[in-house]
């Protein structure tokens, strides 16, 4: 066998002839070795080089100085300017550092002695690799079906960058591509010669460019399409990081947070001060308890209890010809049934501030579905998160809250409000009454009743009952008699019983008297059965009187509104304050604030406010054997023996 071979010595190309196949396989397994030596130099290096980059951006992040020594800068030095470029990018994404990103560059590129700015210049396209997109694709109308066959994007993902960046939707699209290769690569993986833009566009493709990706494209196209013009020839070469600071200053410029461009409203809008041209507030009813768009713009959970719904005081401005920002700048948490406001916070679950007081007063005065008189969206005050950052009506003026009183004195039916009214000379004294409701999580239900104990897994005994009282119930197997029970068994699982000893027997006793049908339970079924079932009748019947016994002492506070394993809901009346001295209260009210809940705790850890004590009969026992729920659970239990 012949082979031609091309060799390389000292630049020249020449042709050997005869070479044994055995001499060629060597020279390819030498080659391989040799790829796969410097495949693994470089890998070590590149994991060295993120190493050396984290601890400078951490340090100048703390202290304004790159802890760099000399060796650490020949070993940058060393290494390519693109690489450099790219990891530093993805550890400033990372780890956020004091200053925007171009001057930190420049500050960085000193250090080290290598500049790491892009350069604005015209890269020659002869003989270029045609690995992306040509340009030019971005000035056609619709790159949807250019985003599918050519980048490789699916139909999802497609239509959203259509729809979101128009003609630079492919241009966006390899931005994303690009970015996503660059956090890849950051990885510490093994091979990494196998990191293709297909690799990329996959993990795209796999859900990434949505959950991750698509609100920074959101609010840089909202920049590129009214802070730019459009043009964005000036920023093309910024990565997706760096075209996102961009955004962010610009939309900081506009005096609003989190605002989206040219927004229509989906909500119910309840009460709108906008003017002639569009701009001001208004409120919105967003009709969920679950709010994205108040997630995004305010920065806080977005989220309230399932019985209530989520309001917004949001603000149109204008910014250019053409152009509106819609912002958010107050959440509230309005009860659907009671009409209570749960929550009302500004940005980041700050409290409301005092510039928009005039447009949530105007809330108090809202009629509801109804139209009657007084028939008002807003009846009052609950808590739920961090209500010390709520908005209060001690946070209005002394004549705001004087004019509220003379209107809606309804509103002031709490102790803290009618305190207020004290102080401010508006009522002589204060007549307790009213109510406030408190949440008591399952494990501290303790605390609030006399005679609890550690009783199971180091679990309270009042805790049990609350969450799990069949733990409580302990049967006794001997205390009922099957020749009794069977008097109890209805015909329909007569019926099935009687097939079940015909099946053991091996003969027909349907005609069996019932009397002597426990004669031919060979193997003791029926009997079980009978006292099972007759034991989980008693065991439900016992939980009920655990669970009615801890309710009745609660009930000494108030009113129980809810109780079940989640916890309990008590609606308690103010005169149970009555019950604490004038000195002692004082000092409550400095300490909480005038938070009435935390009043009542701390009275009652004081001993101030006595604790009842449920009452558990010791004597118990079923003395009203339901029949028709036995015979429920046996034939539950007799269908395994059919």
């Amino acid at each position: 066998m012949v082979f031609i071979i091309m060799e390389f010595k000292k630049g020249d190309l020449v042709l050997s002839e005869n070479k044994s196949e055995e001499g060629i396989i060597k020279k390819i397994l030498s080659k391989v070795n040799n790829i796969k030596k410097r495949a693994k130099s470089e890998m070590e290096e590149t994991k060295a080089l993120i190493r050396i980059l984290t601890h400078a951006v951490k340090s100048y992040t703390k202290n304004r100085e790159f802890d760099l020594d000399k060796k650490d800068v020949e070993f940058i030095q060393g290494q390519s300017v693109d690489v450099i470029k790219n990891l530093l990018m993805v550890t400033i994404a990372l780890i956020p550092i004091p200053i925007p990103v171009t001057p930190f560059l420049i500050i960085f590129g000193k250090k080290i002695g290598v500049d790491i700015l892009p350069k604005e210049h015209e890269i020659p396209e002869k003989g270029k690799k045609k690995n992306k997109i040509d340009e030019s694709i971005i000035t056609e109308a619709s790159k949807k079906k250019i985003l599918i066959d050519k980048v490789g994007l699916n139909e999802e993902n497609a239509e959203f960058l259509d729809s979101t960046c128009g003609p630079l939707s492919v241009w966006m699209a390899n931005k994303l591509i690009d970015y996503q290769l660059v956090i890849i690569r950051s990885w510490d993986l093994a091979d990494q010669s196998e990191l293709t833009k297909d690799v990329a566009v996959k993990r795209l493709n796999s859900g990434n460019l949505k959950s991750f990706y698509a609100q920074k494209v959101v609010e840089i196209m909202d920049w590129i399409r009214v802070g730019l013009n459009g043009n964005v020839s000036e920023y093309k070469n910024l990565n997706i990081p760096e075209l996102k600071i961009k955004a962010n200053e610009w939309h900081e410029s506009l005096g609003v947070s989190g605002g989206d461009i040219n927004y229509k409203e989906k909500g119910d809008i309840v009460l709108d001060f906008r003017d002639d041209t569009g701009e001001g507030f208004y409120w919105v009813n967003t009709g969920t308890n679950e709010c994205n768009e108040e997630k995004k713009r305010m920065g806080h959970c977005g989220k309230t209890n399932s019985r209530n719904t989520i309001w917004s005081l949001r603000n149109v401005k204008k910014i250019k010809d053409g152009y509106t920002v819609n912002n958010s700048v107050v959440t509230a948490s309005i009860g659907d049934n009671d009409g209570y406001i749960w929550q009302m916070k500004g940005p980041k679950n700050s409290k409301p501030k005092k510039e928009f007081h005039k447009y949530i007063i105007p809330l108090f005065y809202l009629i509801g579905g109804g139209g009657e008189e007084h028939d008002y969206f807003i009846n009052g005050f609950g808590r739920e998160y961090n209500s010390k950052n709520d908005f209060q009506i001690g946070d209005l003026d002394v004549s705001e809250i004087k004019d509220l009183y003379e209107n809606r004195p309804d509103l002031f039916n709490d102790y803290k409000t009618k305190k207020l009214l004290v102080d401010l000379g508006v009522i002589d004294k204060i007549e307790l009454k009213g109510t406030f409701t408190i949440y008591i999580e399952p494990d501290d239900i303790g605390n609030f009743l006399k005679g609890d104990r550690k009783y199971y897994r180091s679990n309270s005994l009042y805790e049990i009952i609350l969450t799990n009282s069949w733990e409580i119930w302990d049967p006794d197997y001997n205390y009922y008699i099957p020749e009794e029970l069977i008097n109890n068994v209805d015909e329909s699982n007569l019926s099935v019983i009687k097939k079940i000893i015909s099946k053991e027997n091996n003969e027909d006793l349907s005609n069996t008297p019932t009397d002597e049908i426990l004669d031919y339970d060979r193997f003791d079924n029926i009997s079980s059965s009978l006292i099972r079932s007759a034991n989980t009748v008693d065991g439900d019947v016992y939980s009920d009187h655990l669970y009615g016994a801890l309710k009745t002492a609660l009930e000494t506070y108030g009113k129980v509104l809810s109780m079940n394993d989640q916890g309990v809901t008590l609606e308690i009346d103010l005169k149970i304050i009555d019950d604490i001295d004038d000195i002692e209260l004082s000092d409550y009210l400095e300490n909480c604030g005038n938070d009435m809940e935390c009043i009542f705790r701390t009275a009652i850890y004081n001993g101030d406010i006595e604790k009842p004590k449920p009452y558990f009969n010791d004597n118990w026992y079923n003395s009203d054997f339901d029949d028709g729920y036995f015979n429920e659970i046996l034939s539950d239990n007799l269908v395994e023996y059919l």
